[in-house]
Order: structure tokens, then C-alpha cells, then sequence
């Protein structure tokens, strides 16, 4: 993957590649299944970049931030 914008679909495809049901994953991050199910839902919009980053780690993905300046 080589932006941001492809995360939220990696965590998801992860998350079913681990076995994980939605509720696993809201078990490890310690909020309820409906805050996954809405952030599935939404492609992750709702969640913080600190969230993501979070989710990444659980299961296994290493996200690097790259931040490059570039003139329109």
C-alpha cells in the first residue's frame, strides 16, 4: 500500500485474514462491536489517525508516515 487511503480496506482484508470477528477486534481495542461495524461502515472516516494506527498494530501491520510537501 503506498497512502493512507488504501488503510482502512488493508485493516479490514487483515482483519479477516487473522480470523477476527468484529467483535475480536473491538475486544482488543476495548470499545464496543458497533464502534467496528461503524467504522467499517464508514471506511474508517470516524476514526482518529491514532485509532488506525492502533488497529494496524494489533494485527500485525507496520504503518510508516511519510509527510511530503508538495506545491499545486
Amino acid at each position: 500500500m503506498d497512502s493512507l487511503e488504501g488503510l482502512p480496506k488493508v485493516l479490514i482484508q487483515a482483519r479477516i485474514a487473522a480470523g477476527w470477528t468484529q467483535e475480536d477486534s473491538a475486544a482488543r481495542l476495548g470499545v464496543k462491536p458497533q464502534q467496528i461495524q461503524r467504522y467499517e461502515a464508514s471506511d474508517y472516516q470516524t476514526a482518529s489517525f491514532a485509532r488506525l494506527r492502533e488497529s494496524a498494530r494489533l494485527l500485525g501491520l507496520q504503518v510508516r508516515e511519510t509527510i511530503e510537501f508538495v506545491r499545486s
